[in-house]
């Protein structure tokens, strides 16, 4: 499913996670990664398939 639309739903969770990189000869370098997750299905939101659940459009 695209992440877009999942953001607005209820069961949307933003998870992240850090990792650590030293090239040689270079200084250490920390990258954040992030995506979407869904409570319901227990999965990331581009392995649900199809979620039968309103959004809240506000």
């Amino acid at each position: 499913m695209n992440v877009r639309k999942c953001e607005k739903c209820e069961s949307y969770e933003r998870r992240r996670w850090s990792s650590y990189y030293q090239p040689n000869g270079y200084h250490a370098i920390g990258m954040t990664h992030a995506y979407g997750y869904c409570r319901k299905y227990k999965a990331r939101c581009l392995n649900v398939q199809k979620c039968t659940e309103k959004r809240n459009d506000g």
